[in-house]
């Protein structure tokens, strides 16, 4: 059984045309957060839903209506959007002083701390490590004054 093209009536071609196009225009998508773009979209797909079922008049109830609906869910859509909560960017670390203290005074001594710029990092922490095992101190791998003390007294 085939169905032929001419045998539909320009009426039922262009209605067939219609609700193509609104299916299309009614897939979602980020753009629809906007509620006048959600009103036409949906005004569209009520013009052409109507306009099949119920002729003329049931194409200007079913603009009206979708048009109404898609302005509602996408106002929603906008409010939704809106509430999506941001993260802050990482804080930016700075360099602490004793940390700065630490890397030069281990650098001096022939440890490897990596650049001394007063940021911790694992060359850092493998270097008081290995300072502190060396000089029979707790061994934690953390930066302190003390350690920083014990460094510039000759330890």
């Amino acid at each position: 059984m085939s169905l032929s093209v001419q045998m539909l009536t320009p009426g039922a071609l262009l209605r067939i045309a219609v609700l193509g196009l609104s299916l299309v225009l009614l897939i979602p998508s980020q753009s629809l957060a906007d509620p006048f773009k959600s009103g036409v979209i949906g005004g569209i797909g009520g013009l052409a839903i109507g306009g099949i079922l119920g002729g003329g008049r049931g194409a200007a109830v079913g603009a009206i209506v979708g048009g109404v609906g898609g302005a509602i869910v996408g106002a929603n859509d906008q409010k939704r959007q809106q509430r999506v909560v941001r993260r802050p960017a990482a804080p930016v670390a700075t360099a602490s002083p004793v940390v700065s203290g630490i890397q030069g005074a281990l650098a001096a001594k022939g440890y490897n701390p990596g650049p001394v710029d007063g940021q911790m990092g694992s060359g850092t922490a493998q270097a008081i490590s290995a300072y502190q095992q060396a000089n029979g101190l707790l061994v934690t791998g953390q930066p302190s004054q003390a350690l920083l003390d014990h460094m510039r007294s000759g330890g």
